[in-house]
């Protein structure tokens, strides 16, 4: 049996290019968005099956990295073996600029966390996985990491 979970999206979170296929719900109470937190009685539900993959994996990692050159990109990319990927990054990146790890940290649901927090960040994204934040997108990243406030566990 595959495993499915579902995320929940405020009218302001959703997902603008696919808003027609989530089903748009009113739950019998009050849910929190789990891109922006916001609670709120109406909004969409969205339905992912896990890669067969994920099965037997105990999570993955998380992680921030930066990329100097005219101006500072992060990327917030996922990993289930930390230190080779990290070692691979340099094609990532426009050489001859320096990569630099700012936070890393391990969840059960990578996958999903990496979803949440690609749109979350949407509005300042560049390239693929590369997006244009402040040191204060990147602090609430680090503490919210801490806290897992969506009930996803740490390994």
């Amino acid at each position: 049996m595959r495993k499915t979970v579902v995320y929940f999206y405020c009218d302001n979170c959703v997902p603008a290019e696919h808003s027609e296929v989530y089903a748009r719900i009113t739950p019998p109470e009050f849910y929190a968005c789990d891109v922006c937190g916001k609670e709120t009685d109406v909004g969409y539900l969205e339905e992912i099956v896990l890669p067969d993959d994920d099965y037997g994996c105990d999570g993955g990692h998380i992680y921030l990295i930066e990329c100097n050159s005219d101006r500072r990109w992060v990327k917030i990319g996922i990993a289930r073996n930390l230190k080779p990927r990290l070692k691979s990054l340099g094609v990532g990146c426009i050489v001859p600029y320096e990569i630099n790890l700012l936070h890393s940290y391990k969840l059960t649901n990578y996958r999903l966390e990496e979803k949440r927090l690609h749109m979350k960040y949407a509005d300042k994204r560049g390239d693929g996985e590369w997006f244009d934040l402040s040191d204060e997108d990147i602090e609430n990243i680090i503490m919210e990491s801490k806290s897992h406030p969506r009930g996803l566990s740490t390994q």
